[in-house]
């Protein structure tokens, strides 16, 4: 889905300094996807934020990904950031469909 907007150069609040802002008003769905000038140039990948849309500029992506290149090196790396944030990724578990669970609750129980 396309929006308009203008690009600025104010950074935005966030705990990363190379994240700048938008006027550019996105969904969720956009989250991800390029921001582009009306000339067609890659300007950028928009996140989503509900007061304004952060984007990761062109030239640090292009720098991570020819870092990934010759390296494979961790992102943090390559934007001088010491303690890169990741998400917490929890442990895989395994469920089979024909197991049931239950919990037992004084008034209810869950299946």
């Amino acid at each position: 889905m396309a929006t308009s907007g203008t690009v600025t150069r104010r950074r935005i609040k966030f705990d990363c300094k190379h994240l700048m802002v938008s006027t550019c008003k996105i969904t969720k769905a956009g989250i991800g996807g390029p921001l582009i000038d009306f000339d067609g140039n890659f300007i950028g990948m928009n996140f989503y934020d509900m007061e304004q849309t952060p984007y990761l500029p062109g030239d640090i992506i292009l720098k991570l990904l020819r870092q990934f290149d010759a390296k494979g090196a961790v992102a943090g790396e390559v934007i001088d950031h010491p303690n890169p944030n990741r998400w917490p990724v929890p442990e895989p578990r395994w469920y089979y469909p024909s197991s049931v669970f239950y919990v037992h609750h004084p008034r209810r129980m869950l299946q």
